[in-house]
């Protein structure tokens, strides 16, 4: 009996993700694949606004057809190799799904509806901190998950690839994959149910639905905010922690400019090089004051009803922010000091 190690067939299986998948096993996820062909009609079909746990329904009807297409193709398969890559390149399948079903959601329900369906709908199959969830795609794949948590889910892809190893020919290895894939079926549903309640899924919901996305944000230009870095996702995030605790996941600048649904900031030698869109924006950032700013608010509300003051103030602010000015300035300070004064002008 050829049994491959674990290690032996992450090396063997690079070539799987980093190229096109060729031959038999290639056909077999064009199978998994081409299950969430109706996946938009199934939103547009089953998915309850009034109860959104319908949202794990379709999610799990679409993953049970997927799994339920690749096994009848099981039987065709040429080699060890491609027996063993059957978990994996489901788990490529299903981030690839998760990532790209913004399309699937706005086609079925509009874009204005679609966000917390497309959030909910990404939670499930890639995870969510808020919920404490790995997703489906987390259970099979630790690695690949946004926690990078591991369960110890029971029909893991280190758990396939042991239990296909003790297999002691091709044939065999084919029948145990496809008795853990139907094992899988059963099983992940009910790992779903116990760690996502309707319940949470329902608040979750409602949060995303009233507004509490970053894209319902009314930003300014000089907003200090907290946006992802690139490739980063919400869920990655941990509102627990301060900003600067996750630098590997987001960044804080102040925003140079808004054009539409684009925000551009300075980079560290001040170019506007940084663009972000508003769904990258995660939160405004209140800019503690020092002792001197504290000060001046704590003034300017005294005076705040008094127009004409106020327009001085104004007036005065504009002039110190002019370099131009800097000589008068000096002037200004001695006087305010109780300094020299100015000589009189003849």
């Amino acid at each position: 009996m050829k049994v491959v190690k674990y290690s032996e067939y992450s090396k063997i299986n690079e070539e799987f993700v980093l190229s096109a998948i060729k031959g038999a096993l290639g056909k077999l996820f064009g199978f998994f694949a081409n299950a969430f062909k109706d996946l938009g009609a199934d939103f547009k079909s089953m998915f309850k606004e009034d109860d959104p746990s319908t949202i794990k329904d379709i999610v799990m009807k679409n993953v049970d057809q997927a799994v339920d297409g690749a096994q009848k193709e099981i039987t065709n398969l040429k080699s060890d190799g491609d027996v063993l890559g059957i978990v994996d390149n489901m788990v490529t399948q299903l981030v690839e799904l998760g990532n790209n079903i913004t399309k699937d959601v706005e086609g079925a329900l509009g874009k204005e509806k679609s966000k917390p369906v497309e959030e909910i709908s990404k939670a499930l199959l890639l995870g969510n901190k808020e919920v404490d969830w790995v997703g489906i795609v987390g259970a099979l794949d630790p690695a690949a998950g946004i926690l990078k948590k591991d369960i110890n889910f029971a029909y893991s892809k280190k758990k396939f690839v042991e239990s296909v190893n003790k297999g002691k020919d091709l044939n065999q290895k084919k029948t145990l994959a496809s008795k853990f894939l139907d094992d899988f079926q059963k099983t992940i549903r009910a790992e779903l149910e116990k760690a996502v309640t309707d319940e949470e899924i329902k608040t979750l919901y409602d949060k995303m639905k009233g507004g509490d996305a970053g894209t319902d944000l009314e930003l300014k230009e000089g907003d200090m905010v907290v946006y992802l870095l690139k490739g980063k996702k919400k869920e990655e995030f941990d509102e627990k922690k301060k900003p600067e605790e996750q630098k590997d996941v987001v960044g804080v600048k102040k925003i140079e400019k808004i054009d539409g649904d684009k925000i551009t900031f300075l980079d560290k030698d001040g170019k506007p090089t940084i663009l972000k869109t508003k769904a990258e924006i995660l939160k405004k950032v209140e800019v503690e004051m020092g002792q001197n700013a504290k000060k001046v608010a704590d003034s300017l509300g005294k005076i705040k009803q008094d127009e004409e003051k106020m327009g001085k103030v104004a007036t005065f602010a504009e002039f110190i922010q002019d370099d131009k000015n800097k000589d008068k300035l000096a002037e200004i300070e001695k006087i305010l000091s109780g300094g020299e004064q100015p000589a009189a002008q003849a």
